[in-house]
């Protein structure tokens, strides 16, 4: 005990170890609710034409495909995956790999499918980096060809000697990688084979979604009609001088009225399209342990596939 009956401090490394403990105990949590989080941005800052989502193996992993739709690799799906370190976000920088065979591209390992991220990402900062970024990184692959350092030096030659013969190589990653898309692997995201039924269910949501646009144009131009009407009745009795105050109350909260109406109606027929079946769907498939993967119904056509 100390002088005047206090408590003697702890020691100045025996605080700070306890503190380091105490930091390490919660470094778990925090770190899944910044994984939580780098998925939310990655919705919100969606890349056109490129889908992720959690791996069914492992949180620090995420599964993805993408579309190519114009370019050099026109009509290409991969499949790829995003590693993310044990110690994210404050340690090594996260890497990515394709998972379709052979994918002839310069900043791609022709073996291990590796993509060449430390060309665009030597350090990770993670004040100002996000996953999201590298999905970015991802698509600018096909559409900008860069031969500056690359992973494959025989796609970057070819590339710089003869842009024609690469555009042939490149187009035939594109077709080959179809038969990748059925393979049943760990990528969370799954593909079947287009059938003639699934026509039909794209047809009835077509209608259904012709439907509903035209009825949200009626319901506009209906509360249009009716806010002109109102006005120009407001208008005429001004114009004879005997517009009132309480003319004018009555006319704000029949506005009011009209608008609160017309924002019911359109929840109203946005509310009955959560019911539609949609395309691509959720399917559950077990391997032991229940699990959600996305399934793609993949049709194949000329001009490239869906996405961006």
């Amino acid at each position: 005990m100390a002088a005047g009956g206090g408590s003697s401090p702890l020691p100045a490394a025996a605080s700070s170890k306890s503190f380091d403990e105490v930091e390490q105990g919660f470094f778990p949590v925090m770190q899944e609710h910044t994984l939580l989080a780098e998925l939310k941005l990655a919705g919100e800052h969606a890349v056109p034409g490129v889908y992720v989502r959690v791996s069914l193996s492992s949180n620090y992993a995420w599964d993805g495909v993408i579309f190519i739709r114009s370019g050099i690799y026109e009509g290409g799906v991969f499949k790829f995956r995003v590693l993310i370190p044990a110690g994210y976000p404050n340690k090594d920088v996260p890497r990515v790999f394709f998972q379709s065979a052979s994918l002839f591209h310069p900043q791609v390992d022709e073996i291990t499918g590796e993509v060449n991220i430390s060309k665009y990402f030597p350090s990770w900062n993670p004040r100002s980096d996000r996953l999201w970024h590298l999905l970015k990184i991802v698509k600018m692959l096909f559409y900008t060809i860069e031969t500056s350092e690359p992973r494959n030096e025989e796609a970057a030659a070819l590339f710089r000697s003869d842009e024609a013969a690469f555009r042939t190589k490149a187009q035939l990653c594109a077709t080959s990688a179809d038969k990748d898309l059925y393979a049943q692997t760990a990528n969370a995201v799954r593909f079947k084979q287009w059938k003639e039924a699934y026509s039909q269910v794209q047809s009835i949501m077509m209608t259904w979604e012709s439907r509903k646009q035209q009825q949200l144009r009626e319901n506009d131009e209906a509360a249009s009609s009716a806010v002109h009407g109102l006005l120009g009745r407001y208008t005429e009795s001004r114009k004879r001088g005997n517009a009132t105050e309480q003319a004018a109350t009555a006319v704000s909260r029949e506005l009011a009225s009209i608008k609160l109406a017309q924002t019911m109606k359109r929840e109203k027929v946005g509310s009955v399209g959560t019911q539609m079946p949609c395309i691509p769907s959720r399917n559950k498939q077990s391997d032991g342990n229940t699990h959600n993967t996305t399934t793609y119904r993949h049709k194949r056509q000329s001009g490239g596939g869906g996405g961006g």
